[in-house]
């Protein structure tokens, strides 16, 4: 086996990636449609304009050298490092080997090239994320660890966060959402809830920019390395060109401080267009000032009327929340959310005095683009 860099501007070694990742998710969700081919070529490709990805494949012993075609790698990994904030981390964005090659070192190859990548950028942690779904899989009953977890543990991660995924069945009966919004209409006086789908209304980007840089610091982060984030408009703008570049369409809630006049909370759901059984909850933020009016239920259940309305196809949102937040937890709790899987944030301090880390940001390998 060998570890080759991935040009992911290269549609066929882009595509070749992508089989890796599609194969290796729907061995462990065969249920899910999982990441489509044009969503990873946007975040790839940096269409955030916010990070840098690095692309490495194994090719299997049979492959020839440089081949990167369809079906010739047997494992595929990325690492992307962040070009606005949180200059010390890299995170590894996949790592994945077909179940036929698994066992067999690809794993940890493809880790070593990630590590090198991190090193050779000046980042001293390496961050990496693992999702089972509940009791596990791949499994033996009296293991201690599940082989993923293994593998972080052997190689010098430590688990830092944890999550649990969880779903709702849509659409939710609509009885059941009048009863939430009229049990928080006394509590929520002096808010209005408002939504747009797309772009952020002009009149509302400063309090949007302000909420996304409060992501990185009211909500909870477990003993994560990972600190406070750097936004402004093109951060922003950024942001709606991913989701664009993706075919989502993305359904924002948000609640206006009628006193000032100021957004201080927002729900975003993003469903793929071209998969759109399944969609997902991504950010979802009430400002502290702002907690105990419940608005962030107010803000879920006007996401669901309109995703009702915009997307009778979907039947599934996927959710995530950190296991101390007992708040959000018992908003998707009172809409009827089930934990499907748990999701482990793993983080490893990297030797920068090892032989293979000379370089330095600008010395970095083929197959980066951003």
């Amino acid at each position: 086996m060998q570890v080759v860099p991935i040009d992911v501007t290269d549609e066929v070694r882009l595509r070749a990636l992508f089989d890796v990742s599609h194969a290796v998710h729907l061995h462990d969700w065969p249920d899910d449609p999982g990441w489509q081919l044009h969503e990873i070529r946007a975040l790839l490709r940096g269409a955030d304009g916010a990070s840098r990805s690095f692309a490495f494949g194994v090719e299997p012993g049979d492959a020839v050298a440089g081949n990167l075609g369809t079906g010739d790698l047997a494992a595929a990994g990325v690492v992307s490092i962040s070009t606005r904030d949180n200059f010390h981390i890299a995170e590894v964005q996949f790592l994945g080997v077909l179940p036929a090659h698994r066992r067999a070192g690809a794993g940890a190859l493809l880790l070593g090239a990630l590590e090198d990548v991190a090193r050779r950028a000046g980042r001293t942690v390496l961050a990496a994320h693992s999702e089972e779904p509940v009791g596990g899989f791949d499994q033996a009953p009296a293991a201690a660890a599940s082989p993923v977890q293994g593998f972080a543990l052997a190689n010098g991660f430590a688990p830092v966060q944890t999550h649990e995924r969880r779903d709702l069945d849509v659409p939710v009966e609509d009885g059941l959402l009048s009863l939430l919004e009229a049990a928080c209409a006394p509590h929520a006086f002096g808010y209005s809830i408002l939504g747009w789908q797309g772009r952020c209304p002009a009149e509302l980007v400063e309090d949007r920019i302000l909420l996304g840089h409060r992501m990185s610091t009211d909500a909870p982060t477990g003993d994560s390395a990972r600190g406070e984030e750097v936004w402004d408009k093109a951060r922003l703008d950024g942001r709606e060109d991913l989701f664009e570049k993706m075919d989502r369409t993305v359904l924002v809630a948000g609640a206006l401080d009628l006193a000032s006049g100021r957004l201080v909370a927002f729900s975003e759901l993003t469903i793929p267009n071209q998969a759109p059984e399944r969609a997902y909850q991504w950010d979802t933020l009430v400002l502290k000032e702002h907690r105990g009016h419940r608005l962030g239920t107010l803000l879920k259940v006007a996401n669901l009327r309109t995703l009702a309305e915009v997307s009778p196809a979907t039947r599934r949102i996927s959710t995530e929340n950190a296991s101390d937040n007992t708040a959000m937890i018992a908003v998707n709790d009172l809409l009827g959310h089930k934990v499907v899987a748990r999701r482990t944030t793993w983080e490893k301090h990297l030797d920068m005095a090892a032989d293979h880390a000379a370089g330095s940001a600008t010395d970095l390998p083929a197959g980066s683009h951003g």
